[in-house]
């Protein structure tokens, strides 16, 4: 069985190590989830989300990637 974290997008990123961050802010902008930096910033202060499920979705396997762990994107970016 695969462990699922639950953790929201601003507590993952707080966990990650300064390459963890390049990694995911980096697929993010090639794979399209984003335009530039500034904005997984301010996804990760909970300032914004994405704005779509679809984004969410690719976000999550993104994250899941450079994590290790699958993580799903209703508690990725929880609805306020």
């Amino acid at each position: 069985m695969q462990i699922i974290n639950t953790d929201s997008f601003p507590t993952i990123w707080a966990g990650l190590t300064e390459g963890q961050r390049y990694s995911i802010s980096t697929a993010l902008i090639q794979e399209g989830c984003c335009t530039t930096r500034q904005t997984v910033w301010n996804w990760s202060q909970n300032k914004t989300q994405p704005s779509t499920r679809d984004t969410k979705a690719h976000v999550a396997r993104i994250v899941s990637r450079v994590v290790g762990t699958k993580v799903l994107p209703a508690t990725l970016f929880p609805s306020r």
